[in-house]
């Protein structure tokens, strides 16, 4: 049996003066594929320019969809960061992530969620540079 997964999504980003809005939903579309099942995300992204500075925040959700596999990803988060522009060619980014796993239909949890957490929080340090 072959599958062909695929992925659809739709999303906008949206600059309104200082006012930073991006959005997405996606569709992980697998035809009963184990490994890669019908999943859905979406996350909602708001920021505010001061300047060379964009405090933001973003929330996120991924749900395992229609089809019930043990390997679905579920999960929740919530990021606050903070985007700085070094020039106009590169950014320094800082952001604190907390991410909320949940144990999908079957019951079974996945990767570094396998002990009984509630919640992981990562603070990530990254640079974007355009060469």
């Amino acid at each position: 049996i072959t599958h062909h997964p695929h992925i659809k999504s739709v999303g906008f980003k949206l600059n309104l003066h200082n006012v930073l809005i991006a959005s997405e939903y996606a569709e992980r579309v697998s035809d009963g594929a184990l490994l890669f099942p019908y999943q859905q995300s979406q996350y909602l992204s708001l920021g505010y320019r001061l300047r060379r500075s964009t405090p933001y925040v973003i929330y996120a959700e991924v749900d395992e969809g229609r089809e019930l596999s043990p390997v679905a990803l579920v999960q929740t988060s919530t990021s606050f960061g903070w985007r700085y522009e070094l020039s106009a060619t590169s950014a320094i980014k800082l952001e604190l992530q907390n991410t909320n796993p949940k144990r999908n239909s079957q019951g079974l949890s996945y990767g570094l969620f396998d002990s009984p957490i509630n919640s992981a929080g990562v603070f990530s340090i990254g640079m974007d540079m355009i060469f």
